[in-house]
């Protein structure tokens, strides 16, 4: 399921990919026509042709006038050349715990010859759909990241898909998005904080306790 966010011609640049690296489309085989992909994806000539010029441009596919669209890549030339920068995507940088994470995968990315390229989505699911977009397009080598607003599921899930495509190694912090999707996630247990800070309430004679949380992320 695609976020409503991200732009329409994304799935079908991922379907495509994906059909090149399972094998299911091999080297010299012809596309399904444009009306043909449009049907399938719900979506106009337009928006398909923008997908095909973008892997077209990639080197993954060939347009050739009067015939159609052929797969040019096998799935052994879409493996990228190493570029040593790691995107860290995280929500905000305040004075909660991002810090002291930043400063300690800087280091660990610093010893091992890794770059860090750092950005924040200030939990707009919009903000990290061109975030995700401009860090795939630059060669990225992994990412790690602290979803936007994760209590909502499936969101950005066409990115997802296309980083598991592409075998980009990729880890979720301090949240998850999209079990199914089975991106690993490193997070705090925020439930075992509450019941304790609420077991010290009552142990000090307090009977009437309320907790106000966030709703749109699974820390809340």
């Amino acid at each position: 399921m695609a976020s409503i966010d991200a732009p329409k011609y994304i799935d079908l640049m991922n379907w495509i990919r994906e059909q090149i690296l399972s094998g299911e489309f091999t080297v010299g085989m012809r596309l399904p026509s444009e009306n043909e992909l449009g049907k399938k994806f719900s979506i106009s000539r337009q928006t398909v042709r923008q997908a095909t010029s973008v892997l077209e441009s990639e080197g993954l596919l060939e347009r050739r006038r009067g015939s159609g669209t052929y797969v040019s890549a096998s799935k052994n030339l879409i493996k990228k050349n190493s570029s040593r920068n790691i995107g860290v995507i995280l929500t905000y940088l305040d004075d909660y715990i991002f810090p002291s994470i930043v400063k300690g995968i800087e280091k660990v990315l610093t010893k091992n010859g890794y770059f860090m390229q750092l950005a924040f989505t200030y939990n707009r699911v919009e903000k990290e759909a061109y975030i995700l977009d401009s860090m795939l397009k630059n060669n990225i080598d992994g990412l790690i990241i602290e979803p936007s607003k994760s209590g909502i599921p499936f969101i950005n899930t066409d990115f997802y898909q296309k980083i598991k495509a592409l075998s980009i190694p990729c880890i979720f912090v301090h949240a998850d998005t999209n079990p199914l999707m089975g991106i690993p996630s490193i997070r705090m247990d925020d439930y075992k904080l509450g019941k304790a800070a609420a077991e010290y309430l009552i142990k000090h004679g307090h009977k009437n306790i309320a907790g106000i949380f966030k709703s749109d992320d699974m820390q809340g």
